[in-house]
């Protein structure tokens, strides 16, 4: 990893973008990396099919978080389904990196995971019959 985009990392890490919780979200998801403790919970509004506002909140390593912090100023504004079609070369382009350990890729890898975990929920709970806990 070139010293360049360790400090990217590192300043996401001490000063990241859409930190906290975001009220009335339409989506909220926590998961975690259970090999390390890392966790993420991704809070996003949506408006027309696309994240019109995003926070995190999370706990873990420089990695998982300034992936966080770099997703949620990514993703804003993105309709659900092309963020459903992101993956790992994504993040590591985000990340500037072209490639991580195992370890490392699960750390880079668990923000993408908990929003895209999210959005599957919202959709399933947004296409379900009135009554039966439906989103409008």
């Amino acid at each position: 990893m070139s010293e360049l985009y360790a400090e990217n990392i590192l300043y996401h890490y001490e000063h990241p973008s859409n930190k906290g919780v975001l009220e009335d979200a339409h989506i909220k998801h926590t998961d975690m990396n259970a090999l390390c403790g890392d966790q993420v919970t991704i809070y996003a509004k949506v408006i027309d099919g696309k994240i019109s506002d995003i926070k995190f909140q999370g706990i873990g390593c420089a990695i998982s978080q300034a992936s966080a912090s770099m997703l949620t100023e990514r993703v804003k504004g993105m309709e659900l389904k092309r963020v459903l079609e992101m993956g790992q070369k994504q993040i590591l382009e985000m990340l500037g990196v072209d490639t991580l350990s195992p370890m490392r890729i699960k750390c880079a890898m668990l923000a993408l995971r908990t929003l895209q975990k999210g959005i599957l929920n919202y959709l399933a709970k947004s296409q379900s019959p009135p009554g039966n806990g439906s989103v409008s």
